[in-house]
């Protein structure tokens, strides 16, 4: 689900850009999240086989995202995002063994989020905006690596 900027209301989707752009990012889905290091080794396909985001437990998650960051297929800043993702998923109360499937999940996350953001005076519009555009770089990232695992593509590779 990419979440065009008219939806989100002028200044929503002002404050996303703002945020964006110094983030390398644009509200509109595109990232500049970054390629895997120059030189790195492509991902096995087995990895890719082995870990389908749409059926996945949390502790698969995290063991997937430590396995890319040391194979070089992530950055440090990707790292990062995954582990805030993994972490929201415990605080949440997920239990570490039982499947859920993370697209559906960043959806609805990103749904609330939104909604929260248009709702007036009920929280912080900076702090709003800033967990939008996170979640929309977590889903960026699942649907990503979903399409290269359909595809049987490296990560680095582009599309």
């Amino acid at each position: 689900m990419q979440v065009p900027l008219a939806a989100l209301g002028t200044q929503a989707a002002g404050l996303l850009n703002y945020l964006g752009n110094a983030a390398g990012l644009s509200a509109t889905g595109r990232s500049g999240v970054t390629q895997a290091a120059a030189g790195a080794v492509p991902a096995e396909p087995a990895l890719l086989v082995q870990y389908d985001l749409r059926q996945i437990t949390p502790r698969q998650f995290g063991q997937l995202v430590q396995q890319l960051y040391r194979q070089g297929m992530i950055s440090q800043d990707e790292y990062r995002l995954l582990g805030q993702l993994r972490l929201d998923l415990d605080r949440e109360g997920y239990e570490a063994d039982e499947p859920l499937d993370l697209v559906a999940y960043l959806q609805d996350r990103l749904e609330e989020a939104l909604q929260r953001q248009t709702r007036l005076g009920e929280e912080d519009p900076v702090a709003a905006a800033q967990e939008a555009l996170r979640l929309q770089r977590q889903l960026l990232w699942v649907q990503k690596y979903q399409q290269r695992r359909r595809q049987g593509t490296p990560l680095d590779q582009e599309a």
